[in-house]
């Protein structure tokens, strides 16, 4: 994962959802896993290590330990582009409050239309449409 955080970084993308919805567990998806905290480590040192357009990294469902989440606050305190992270259970809440901290002048993430569009159409009930 942490060679796709690099690509994508490199790419110039702005949003990167690594994480897996948990009703994707029910149809027998695995997890994309976090090989932490060497990949952790990266992935700060990719975001920490220059400018770039990766605002947003979803990292839920990634089996993330708080070990990890510290890699990713010791790149964030460095960084000079702040990035949004979504971690998901079991990471210490202090480490999820100082990324959120250093990420706080990010705007909210606004999705393509055509990405809402179809969100939407999940979103709404059969009886309501």
């Amino acid at each position: 994962m942490a060679t796709l955080v690099a690509a994508a970084s490199a790419a110039g993308v702005e949003q990167l959802d690594l994480g897996r919805v948990p009703s994707a567990g029910f149809l027998g998806a695995r997890d994309n896993r976090l090989d932490e905290p060497e990949a952790a480590a990266r992935i700060a040192q990719v975001l920490s290590g220059g400018a770039h357009r990766l605002t947003y990294l979803d990292l839920r469902h990634t089996g993330m330990t708080s070990r990890g989440a510290l890699h990713l606050l010791a790149g964030a305190q460095r960084a000079v582009i702040p990035t949004k992270y979504t971690l998901g259970g079991g990471i210490a809440s202090r480490v999820k409050r100082e990324l959120n901290a250093l990420a706080a002048v990010v705007p909210p993430a606004v999705p393509h239309p055509e990405v809402a569009a179809v969100l939407s159409v999940h979103r709404t009930s059969p009886g309501s449409a």
